[in-house]
C-alpha cells in the first residue's frame, strides 16, 4: 500500500504550521492510517504525518465519490456556493438595468 510522509515548518509569524500541502495531498486519496509526531531540529519545530492510503477506483474518480468532507467543509462548501450564486444574481440584475436603461436611451434618441 503507498504512504507518504509530508513534514511542515512552524511559521512563527502565522503561529501554526500550515496545513494546507497535507489537506491537497489527502484530498483525492482514501486514507487508510495515519500518525502524526511533532519534533524539533536545530530548534526549529515540525510537526511530520506518515499517511497510509489508496488511489480511487478509475470509476470512483470519475464519479467525484473519493472525496469526503468534512462537516465543516460542507458547511464552509454550501456557503461558497450561496455567495457564488448570489453575486450571480446581482450581476446579472445589474446588466438587466444596464440593457433596460440602454433601451430606453435608445428609443429617447431615435
Amino acid at each position: 500500500m503507498p504512504f507518504r510522509v509530508l513534514t511542515v515548518p512552524f511559521d512563527p509569524d502565522a503561529g501554526c504550521f500550515h496545513d494546507e500541502d497535507l489537506n491537497r495531498f489527502c484530498l483525492n486519496k482514501r486514507v487508510k492510517t495515519s500518525k502524526s509526531a511533532f519534533f524539533q531540529h536545530e530548534g526549529e519545530p515540525y510537526w511530520t504525518v506518515f499517511v497510509e492510503y489508496e488511489l480511487p477506483t478509475a470509476d470512483e474518480a470519475q464519479s467525484g465519490d473519493s472525496i469526503q468532507l468534512t462537516a465543516r467543509q460542507e458547511l464552509l462548501l454550501k456557503r461558497i456556493k450561496g455567495a457564488i450564486l448570489d453575486m450571480a444574481c446581482r450581476i446579472e440584475n445589474r446588466l438587466a438595468t444596464v440593457r433596460k436603461r440602454d433601451f430606453l436611451v435608445a428609443i429617447r434618441r431615435s
